[in-house]
């Protein structure tokens, strides 16, 4: 019941990647946000 383990094909990297691109995009839209509003 696992997603993790259910797709071994994704690179360590990659997933650290998309976590770093989600972190920065929810640090960037915040501080537009905060900007405009």
């Amino acid at each position: 019941m696992t997603d993790s383990s259910a797709e071994p094909k994704a690179a360590p990297g990659l997933e650290r990647a998309i976590g770093l691109g989600t972190a920065i995009a929810l640090i960037v839209g915040s501080t537009i946000g905060s900007g405009i509003f």
